[in-house]
């Protein structure tokens, strides 16, 4: 009954949890949006981890065995996606910096070509 009623307690945490996105303004110009900081969720990922692990080791985990294994991997999957996508999000900041206006475009114009399409791709995704 423990490990069901945890297993529900995870359920709901992850059905209800929300992520954050900012405006990003760079002087007064309104560059798009970022995920806000994570890491109360990456706390949470963690407790959430630990929580499964724990049930996994349990000798009455048999019912339980395949749900708690799917929702092992959903995080695992979610922390990977977190942590890439933090990276992204901090190139692309600093990259949007140097690229936008200033001299940086008109030395290197064939990088300067590459990062509109990564912008606009990156933008269009926080916007959906």
């Amino acid at each position: 009954m423990s490990i069901e009623k945890g297993v529900k307690e995870v359920e709901e945490t992850w059905n209800n949890m929300k992520f954050h996105a900012y405006s990003y303004m760079k002087g007064t110009s309104n560059r798009g949006f970022i995920l806000g900081t994570i890491d109360e969720v990456l706390q949470i990922l963690d407790d959430s981890a630990m929580n499964l692990q724990s049930m996994s080791a349990s000798r009455f985990i048999g019912p339980f065995l395949n749900t708690v294994q799917n929702w092992e991997k959903s995080l695992s999957l979610i922390s990977e996606v977190l942590d890439v996508w933090m990276v992204v999000q901090r190139k692309w900041m600093y990259l949007e910096g140097i690229f936008i206006g200033g001299d940086i475009r008109s030395q290197l114009p064939e990088e300067a070509k590459k990062f509109d399409s990564i912008d606009k791709t990156f933008k269009k995704v926080l916007y959906n």
